[in-house]
């Protein structure tokens, strides 16, 4: 939460809630983090069970400077007020924000992106913004709450709520609506969700199965907003745990990276991608695809006899079948 000039409190604004991103073997990616100040917003007065009682505080979208880019948040951590300066935080998965108990679950973090997909627009009003971070709050407050016993909680004095309490009941009515891509950025300040969008990231594109003894062609999108991709790679898991890397150099903002992989044994094996843009030192992953790896051999039985023609039908009697078993290894295509 932003306090407000109302109560006299210096400017900060308290988190709720983390999106992250997903990735292939890092749980968290290491970002730098600015607050620039207070979008689209309402003054409201909350209660926190760490923050106090009565507190005027902006509801509000807030434009957050990660990694150099500009981008909108909202604050998922109404137990932390925000901090002045260049944060060292980290970008992971929704769930597994605010910092607090844990995250928030999946459940949760699926309800947050819809809600961002149907409310949030770059253009958002000052009502329906403030309406949309009260309704974020109040469904981390209901997660983590429970999972503390109700150590955490957070509640809403004023009596506008700004269409929050509508917005919490559209989307526990639509559990099947669509929903944004996410991530949560999360540091010794207030925690926030930004789209993923706003972070360097890659894409993974590889079919369920395949096959042993043949290239397996997997490809690879990694973008960066900042427009400064270095390197760009793909990675593969063996069902034995040993991870292999493909590496190439990247510039720019989008990196199209496709390679062939030959998998030497069965089993099933993790392919993902990353995308870095300071050399190697960070890298922002994919989510992880398996690739159910089978021989791909088929054994076939083929019979054969020798039969008459129809004119010696009376004369010859068809020959003993004799059977040959043929065995076809399928190449990945």
């Amino acid at each position: 939460m932003k306090a407000s000039h109302l109560q006299g409190l210096r400017a900060a604004a308290v988190a709720l809630g983390v999106a992250a991103l997903a990735s292939g073997r890092l749980a968290a990616t290491p970002i730098a983090v600015v607050e620039e100040g207070a979008g689209a917003n309402e003054v409201v007065n909350v209660s926190s069970s760490t923050l106090g009682d009565n507190l005027w505080v902006y509801a509000c979208a807030i434009d957050v400077l990660v990694d150099g880019i500009t981008t909108t948040g909202f604050c998922i951590d109404p137990w932390h007020w925000s901090l002045s300066g260049t944060m060292a935080y980290d970008s992971e998965s929704l769930a597994n924000g605010p910092k607090v108990a844990d995250g928030m679950g999946a459940a949760t973090a699926l309800q947050i992106e819809q809600l961002w997909e149907e409310y949030y627009t770059p253009t958002i009003s000052n009502s329906t913004a403030a309406g949309l971070q009260m309704a974020i709050w109040d469904l981390v407050s209901a997660s983590v709450g429970a999972a503390t016993g109700g150590a955490y909680w957070y509640t809403l004095n004023s009596g506008d709520d700004y269409g929050a309490s509508a917005m919490v009941a559209w989307v526990e009515a639509n559990p099947n609506a669509a929903a944004a891509n996410l991530v949560a950025i999360t540091g010794p300040g207030q925690d926030y969700v930004i789209s993923a969008s706003a972070l360097p990231g890659a894409t993974i594109d590889a079919p369920p199965t395949a096959y042993t003894g043949s290239p397996l062609s997997v490809s690879s999108l990694a973008t960066a907003p900042g427009d400064n991709l270095t390197l760009h790679l793909i990675e593969w898991e063996s069902p034995a745990g040993t991870w292999t890397e493909n590496t190439a150099p990247a510039i720019g903002a989008t990196d199209n990276l496709t390679i062939g992989i030959t998998f030497p044994t069965t089993g099933l094996w993790t392919v993902c991608a990353g995308a870095s843009t300071d050399g190697g030192n960070t890298w922002f992953y994919s989510t992880s695809q398996q690739v159910n790896v089978t021989s791909g051999i088929t054994a076939y039985t083929l019979e054969t006899m020798a039969v008459p023609s129809s004119g010696a039908a009376n004369w010859y009697t068809a020959s003993p079948i004799v059977q040959k078993v043929y065995q076809v290894q399928h190449l990945n295509p």
